[in-house]
């Protein structure tokens, strides 16, 4: 009897996949959109605290909060408030953006080519390879968390860094909770994508979607109570100053649910077509 191979750690097949997902052009525009839209926000930002400084007619008809919140800017409140223009954001977030395109291809195209060895990469059977994947995408999107909060502090540090000695601890708590309460909005939507390419959605369609379904998702969920049971709601609830409130909270903690739903559903997907195969 031939011995059978034994079959690597799922953490080292994980990362061992993780290395081929970051090369190619993709990944390059994953990390260079959050450093762009971080200038963007100093550069809009720094205007406002001006407007605000100068007491202009414009100034005037924003909310006493956020006059108050420009006047204070600091490297941590500037990467709070920054983070409203990349994870989250008001009708749409870019991040989701992302993170659709980022599930595309490890799923929609590794999946359905056989790239870079796909199945000897995820494991022997394709259960393993739920595992992979999932495990692949989970690092994947705290990657894009965590460069955005980089991206965030030091592009307020700056522009900001004459007011370092103001930057407070609980300032700096909150950022890093703010930038981490995005990791699971952002994983539902990584997954809901993977979902789709699991159940052979074709590859083309399937980008259009990845890409075009959060302005669609952003828009109900700005306008409409949906924010508070969506899978995805909390990237929606900031129009100005972002606040982690007991609203937020919750939002976030039905967002938990329907992550082990989703991640529930692609497990149930991938070992049933496991079964059928």
């Amino acid at each position: 009897m031939t011995p059978r191979l034994a079959t690597p750690a799922s953490g080292r097949l994980i990362l061992a996949r993780h290395r081929v997902e970051i090369t190619g052009r993709l990944p390059l525009l994953v990390a260079a959109l959050p450093v762009l839209l971080a200038l963007m926000s100093l550069v809009g930002y720094r205007g406002m605290a001006d407007e605000v400084a100068q007491g202009t007619a414009k100034a005037a008809a924003w909310t006493p909060e956020l006059r108050s919140f420009l006047v204070d800017l600091n490297p941590a409140t500037f990467a709070a408030i920054a983070a409203t223009d990349s994870l989250y954001k008001a009708y749409f977030s870019f991040a989701l953006i992302l993170v659709g395109l980022v599930a595309w291809r490890v799923v929609g195209v590794t999946q359905a080519d056989g790239v870079h060895a796909y199945y000897l990469l995820g494991g022997r059977t394709r259960a393993d390879i739920a595992v992979n994947t999932l495990g692949v995408l989970a690092v994947l999107v705290a990657e894009l968390v965590a460069l955005t909060l980089a991206a965030n502090m030091l592009v307020g540090l700056a522009g900001f860094g004459g007011t370092l000695t103001e930057v407070t601890v609980a300032q700096l708590a909150g950022v890093v909770a703010l930038h981490g309460a995005a990791l699971v909005p952002l994983l539902n939507y990584a997954v809901l994508i993977a979902l789709a390419a699991r159940l052979h959605a074709p590859r083309v369609p399937l980008l259009v979607v990845a890409v075009s379904l959060p302005i669609a998702i952003g828009l109900v969920d700005t306008i409409t109570p949906t924010k508070h049971g969506s899978p995805w709601g909390t990237l929606a609830f900031f129009t100005s100053v972002p606040a982690l409130d007991a609203a937020f909270v919750t939002a976030l903690a039905v967002e938990v649910g329907w992550l082990a739903l989703l991640v529930a559903l692609f497990w149930v997907a991938s070992a049933r077509e496991e079964v059928l195969r």
